[in-house]
């Protein structure tokens, strides 16, 4: 199957107080610990969607393609839109979050394989409280999503059809993690210290 992956970079980052995306952690900005796993995935086609030059930079280095997004206030669907409308040809979209550093490749893999097995339109991470980010979408619902509108995602799209959903159950529930303050972010620290 052809999967292009889509790395959604463009909140503002207002609870973090400036680009969370380029704060460095463990030695590199967080959203490279998403595009460094990225690069080992079996994908046909990778992008960005960020209005932010650095991020372009960034992400191109690493042979990601930009997409630019001019008008991230309009929401997170605004950048799911954009993504699906310039997107090559595929038969499923992996939507990510540039946020979640401690997502595991055993996870990604495990979306891609139930993905493949045909079974399932949408497969998501989960835990036993939510689901969502990263999750593979068919290109049957390219129109939906090229529709979406406002701040909410591919959740409400995900909610009419989750009888064609499977929720992954992640190993660890920090895998799915928004780090969105420097707090979560000091709380990710303090966790993962001896």
């Amino acid at each position: 199957m052809i999967i292009n992956s889509i790395l959604l970079a463009a909140g503002a980052s207002s609870r973090f107080g400036s680009n969370k995306l380029l704060h460095q952690w463990q030695g590199k900005p967080l959203i490279m610990h998403t595009i460094e796993k990225l690069q080992q995935l079996p994908l046909n086609r990778r992008y960005v969607v960020s209005p932010n030059n650095r991020l372009a930079q960034l992400a191109k280095e690493a042979d990601l393609e930009w997409i630019p997004n001019n008008e991230p206030q309009r929401g997170l669907s605004h950048s799911i839109a954009l993504a699906v409308e310039q997107s090559s040809p595929c038969d499923g979209y992996l939507f990510l979050v540039g946020d979640q550093p401690m997502l595991s490749m055993e996870t990604l893999q495990a979306l891609i394989s139930y993905f493949e097995s045909g079974h399932f339109s949408i497969v998501c991470a989960g835990d036993n409280s939510h689901y969502g980010n990263p999750c593979l979408i068919s290109h049957h619902f390219t129109h939906q999503l090229a529709q979406l509108t406002g701040d909410t995602g591919a959740k409400l799209l995900i909610r009419q059809h989750l009888e064609q959903t499977y929720i992954y159950p992640v190993s660890h529930a920090y895998e799915l993690w928004d780090i969105d303050t420097p707090q979560s972010l000091l709380q990710l620290e303090n966790m993962l210290s001896p």
